[in-house]
């Protein structure tokens, strides 16, 4: 699970020659990328799902040709209303950093280089912290807005913050 790729020192952000290390790492030890599809398939190959949070624009630049490049594949999971946008939910934390996020564009390069996308909410609140109205919009339009936007269903949803209650793992699993 990786947010940002990038050599600036953000915390969010593995270095992309470290970056390459560890995919050099699954590549020579045997591992295989594959989608949450087949993730209960038996098999005795290595498997691994490679999955980026936020949407950061410098993994177009700097993890998707490393991933291309071991034929691998990922999931990254977008704050919908905020794509081509930053990460604004983390500006109260101490040494922000503002990243960009990926636009439009982006995300199809993303998509057209076999790639897959996933939900990280309409807005990246904290879903244990706002009403079940709330908490329903932020898990269900971001599915009608990649439906819309990239003809792609959106079935995988990551938690923003990694936080969640019962309420929320129930939302997510309606929709």
């Amino acid at each position: 699970m990786y947010h940002s790729i990038n050599d600036d020192k953000n915390p969010l952000s593995v270095s992309k020659s470290n970056f390459e290390k560890q995919m050099v790492y699954l590549y020579k030890n045997e591992y295989r990328t594959i989608n949450f599809e087949k993730l209960n398939e038996n098999t005795d190959k290595k498997r691994i799902i490679i999955t980026f949070d936020d949407g950061y624009k410098n993994l177009i630049k700097n993890a998707l040709p490393i991933l291309k490049k071991f034929n691998f594949t990922a999931i990254c999971f977008f704050v919908s209303n905020h794509i081509g946008k930053y990460n604004f939910w983390d500006e109260k934390k101490k040494n922000f950093s503002k990243l960009n996020l990926m636009n439009r564009k982006d995300i199809k390069n993303w998509l057209n280089s076999n790639m897959s996308i996933g939900s990280h909410s309409s807005d990246h609140y904290n879903l244990k912290n706002i009403s079940e109205k709330e908490k329903k919009r932020q898990i269900y339009e971001p599915k009608l807005f990649f439906k819309k936007n990239f003809n792609v269903n959106v079935d995988y949803f990551s938690y923003p913050f990694g936080q969640y209650d019962d309420s929320s793992i129930n939302t997510v699993k309606k929709y």
